[in-house]
């Protein structure tokens, strides 16, 4: 098995204004260079994500799938990617906010995911402390206007001390607000991007059988 991740063109991440700017653009960035070289961070299995042909490449194969991190700790931005999914069983593209330097089972997280077996869908949700809110515990699904797989679309998580919402081509489709009393998330958060097998939860996203591919162009921009 061997699926691959083609993050293309840009990650950007334009701060508030006493706050630096960031711009990378594949394109422009040599074949070969590592994408820790130039501000991405090793979460799990960094050796299968390279930079080439103007894009950077994240490989999933049998010994391991890719995460790779922003490290920007961010406590509040627009955070959007434009990309094409993966498809085919098994195989889930993860964009996720998770809070820095704090454990797996005491992190906040927000969360877009692709499953390859619903090539229509984004599944959104969110997590405090490592926990689903309680009347949240199931994903909030959106229908994207075409094929994920196949035409490229703009995905986007806006977190903010107040609230967070998800947009998809630059329509907000669900906020949640801080307000409105229920668990929220408060601390500072990191871009992560993971192409994963998700086989073990094969009731939820199926069993990889074949070899996938995606391709995402990808920008990051704070509010």
């Amino acid at each position: 098995m061997f699926v691959l991740l083609s993050l293309l063109a840009i990650v950007q991440w334009v701060a508030a204004s006493s706050c630096p700017q960031l711009d990378l653009d594949f394109s422009k960035i040599a074949d070969g260079t590592s994408p820790f070289d130039i501000g991405f961070t090793d979460v799990w299995c960094g050796q299968n994500a390279i930079i080439q042909g103007g894009k950077m490449d994240l490989s999933l194969n049998k010994k391991c799938g890719p995460d790779i991190s922003t490290n920007l700790n961010v406590q509040s931005g627009l955070f959007e990617v434009d990309l094409e999914t993966s498809w085919g069983s098994g195989v889930v593209t993860a964009i996720t906010l998770f809070s820095a330097g704090t454990g797996e089972d005491k992190r906040d997280e927000v969360d877009m995911e692709f499953i390859g077996t619903d090539v229509t869908t984004v599944q959104t949700t969110y997590f405090v402390e490592g926990v689903h809110v309680p009347g949240a515990t199931q994903s909030v699904d959106f229908q994207v206007a075409s094929n994920t797989s196949t035409s490229r679309h703009i995905y986007g998580m806006e977190y903010t001390p107040d609230s967070i919402s998800w947009y998809i081509d630059g329509r907000k489709v669900n906020t949640v607000l801080k307000k409105d009393g229920v668990p929220f998330p408060t601390k500072p958060v990191d871009l992560n991007l993971s192409l994963w097998d998700a086989t073990e939860f094969s009731e939820w996203a199926g069993k990889v059988i074949q070899i996938l591919q995606i391709h995402p162009d990808i920008y990051e921009t704070s509010s």
